[in-house]
């Protein structure tokens, strides 16, 4: 018998999926802690490791790490066992292993074998504790005791790219199972890998590590399948190659491992030289408006962005090699999560005491250039939703510098770039969907042991700064100093006054703007088809107002074929019973215009105008739209009673807007209409309104769900 078979697989208490996983991690521990895995055992463990830990992760969201061990109810069990079977076969089966992979495992060493060396203690060994291992084997049975592993094995042949071929096979099976959970929890296991990693590679100072944790990354990206579409291999691949870049830089390691072009960056090679570009080919620059010490140029007849370096002429040497290192790590390709400009070279006028970086810009309309966001403030008019994917995109983008050893030293709204949309049709237009971090002038190594420059000490940039980041001489700049910096960005984009116009618009035709379209379409390829959320042949009605921008938007989310098929089935409703609020002589006005008109007339001498409790002169009362209301409701669970146990579908799809959708939700719960309810309610958004405990009679609005 094989020598991973002879320990069998005993049966426990725990469920057969948790069986089957312990199983795996079996596998697991014998393959990564055999002996004699050869020169490549570094990599190859990094493999093994990254498998490993996402199996495990599974595990963990399926509830097979809970303290019953069994498997969350809501996964297909008859696939997750035959899924999980057929990986521990994969894994244990040493007759496989040798026939099909040319991989042997034996109990002994090979005879060629003088040397009893140690297995390889790859990069990520430590991601999963040992002690979560042994307690996994230990409840399978698959161990005697606590601190009793099962017994080492010999690697009798290793073949790398047989290897890499086994690995994935493996990372096959792995992948099978992350597409058994709902999109949720795949986003959270996607993120989950990337904190690992990213903490991992912060962590590292040994190039030979990041080499072999690159690779490992590079086979996993390009062995990527649609389960995998959301996993970060190709990010962290390319922050642990910049880590690598930091590295070399900053001499923090005596290791001379060959990482991709990391030998053409070495200092030491003369290299930098090549960075260095024509200054007399620089021309035409214009500065940006609200930042003088950037903007664009011309270089060598093509549009390039400058930012501007000042070299203090007492301390020129040491910021000049200063300014070389970020220029080598600036130039180097990054992942595009990264959100930074590739750069040129740099153009040195030593008479003049500064240097200019010089950044290849995409294609774009050359008449616009890059716009600071502090500029577009007030001028744009994006949603909450890409407000919070601009945040997003920033964030990440600070966090790869931070991973890759970089400190950013001088955040703040007007060095993030904006650039203008490649699309010539729509000239003048910055979407929020392409930003760029910019400002790299007092970047550096955060371990550095060189001069640390300040940013000048001007009050519009200091509100940025966090408290020890200022006045002369300052504390040591660290990662938390930027991350005030960012949070103060962050406030900005989520405080300023970016709504439309904030107009009441009742019956007034007014399209949706390309915001609006943008951010409908976005909900439908998420949220709407078969087997999401939103599902067509759930539906027993729709209801929709019948104003132009709802019946837009119900032909985006649902299609001309399926709203014409809910038309055959009688299943459409368009009803003024569902229409904007009609705010009669405040339509087109502002609410403070509003209130300003009234308090004039001497209306309001006690308090505010509250639409809730006033309503609009000319227009409805609220007495009058919870009419109406209670009328389209009273409809909704009529229909909605039949299906409240089972049996045929029974949603009911509601298209209106803003105002009457808060004002739907108050009664839906059986509030007043003067109920203090604070609600948001975002373009092309989805609310659910659904009953307690299946019971008709327990209207509630749902918080939190599970996507099935």
């Amino acid at each position: 018998m094989d020598p991973i078979s002879l320990a069998g697989l005993g049966i426990g208490a725990a469920s057969l999926a948790f069986e089957l996983f312990a199983g795996c991690i079996k596998g697991f521990v014998l393959l990564s802690t055999a002996h004699n895995m050869g020169k490549d055992s570094s990599t190859l463990l990094c493999m093994l490791n990254l498998q490993e830990i996402q199996l495990t992760d599974w595990a963990r969201r399926a509830g097979l790490l809970s303290d019953s061990r069994t498997l969350d109810r809501r996964l297909n069990e008859t696939v997750v066992h035959a899924v999980l079977q057929e990986l521990k076969n994969l894994l244990l089966d040493t007759e496989k292993l040798k026939s099909r992979y040319r991989l042997g495992l034996t109990n002994h060493a090979p005879k060629d074998t003088n040397v009893q060396s140690p297995p390889g203690q790859g990069i990520l060994s430590s991601a999963i504790s040992w002690e979560t291992r042994n307690d996994i084997l230990l409840t399978a049975r698959l161990v005697q005791s606590r601190n009793h592993f099962p017994r080492r094995l010999w690697w009798a042949a290793v073949d790398k790219s047989k290897f890499e071929e086994y690995i994935s096979q493996i990372r096959f099976f792995v992948q099978e199972l992350w597409r058994l959970l709902d999109p949720l929890r795949q986003d959270e296991m996607a993120a989950g890998l990337q904190m690992v990693l990213s903490h991992v590679i912060g962590m590292s100072n040994k190039l030979g590590d990041l080499k072999s944790l690159q690779d490992a990354l590079s086979q996993a990206s390009n062995t990527r399948t649609e389960a995998t579409d959301k996993s970060p291999y190709s990010t962290l691949e390319s922050v642990a190659e910049i880590k690598a870049i930091t590295l070399t830089i900053n001499s923090a390691s005596d290791e001379h491992t060959s990482l991709g072009s990391l030998t053409n960056i070495d200092r030491n090679q003369g290299s930098v030289r090549s960075l260095y570009l024509a200054p007399h080919l620089l021309r035409d620059f214009v500065a940006l408006k609200s930042n003088p010490g950037m903007g664009v140029a011309r270089y060598d007849d093509k549009t390039v962005f400058i930012e501007w370096k000042s070299l203090p002429v007492d301390r020129r040497h040491k910021v000049m090699a200063m300014v070389e290192d970020l220029a080598l790590l600036l130039s180097a390709p990054k992942h595009p999560s990264f959100r930074s400009l590739r750069c040129q070279g740099l153009a040195r006028y030593m008479e003049d005491s500064k240097a200019a970086f010089v950044f290849e810009l995409p294609d774009i309309d050359e008449t616009q250039p890059p716009r600071p966001l502090r500029t577009l403030f007030g001028s744009i008019s994006p949603s909450v939703t890409e407000r919070l994917h601009l945040a997003l995109q920033i964030t990440e983008s600070v966090r790869h510098f931070h991973t890759a050893g970089w400190l950013h030293k001088d955040l703040r709204s007007q060095n993030i770039l904006v650039l203008p949309s490649g699309d010539q049709s729509t000239s003048g237009i910055f979407p929020l969907t392409r930003p760029m971090l910019a400002g790299f002038a007092y970047s550096r190594v955060e371990a550095s042991p060189e001069v640390s420059e300040r940013p000048s000490a001007d009050p519009q940039c200091d509100i940025y700064r966090h408290p020890d980041a200022m006045g002369d001489p300052s504390m040591s700049f660290t990662a938390e100093k930027d991350i005030y910096a960012l949070g103060t960005v962050l406030l900005e984009i989520g405080e300023t006054e970016w709504t439309i116009n904030g107009r009441c618009t009742g019956k007034s035709e007014i399209p949706l703007t390309p915001n609006g379209i943008k951010q409908v379409q976005r909900t439908r390829d998420i949220l709407v088809g078969t087997g999401k959320l939103i599902d067509p042949a759930r539906f027993c009605h729709v209801f929709s107002s019948p104003r132009q921008r709802a019946q837009q938007t119900l032909d985006m989310l649902l299609g001309e074929a399926q709203r014409e098929a809910l038309v055959k089935d009688g299943k459409l409703t368009v009803t003024e019973d569902i229409g904007e609020w009609d705010y009669g002589d405040y339509e087109g006005v502002v609410p403070k215009e509003i209130r300003s008109r009234r308090k004039e007339r001497g209306l309001d001498t006690e308090r505010a105008w509250d639409i809730w409790v006033d309503g609009c002169e000319g227009g409805e009362s609220p007495e009058q739209v919870k009419e109406r209301l209670d009328d389209l409701i009273q409809k909704t669970t009529e229909l909605q009673k039949p299906h409240m146990h089972g049996g045929t579908a029974g949603d009911v799809l509601v298209v209106a807007h803003g105002q009457i959708l808060r004002a739907f939700t108050k009664r839906w719960l059986k509030y007043s209409m003067d109920f203090p309810l604070a609600m948001m309610m975002e373009p092309g958004a989805i609310g659910i309104l659904s009953y307690a405990h299946h019971n008709i009679e327990e209207p509630s609005i749902l918080i939190g769900m599970g996507f099935p």
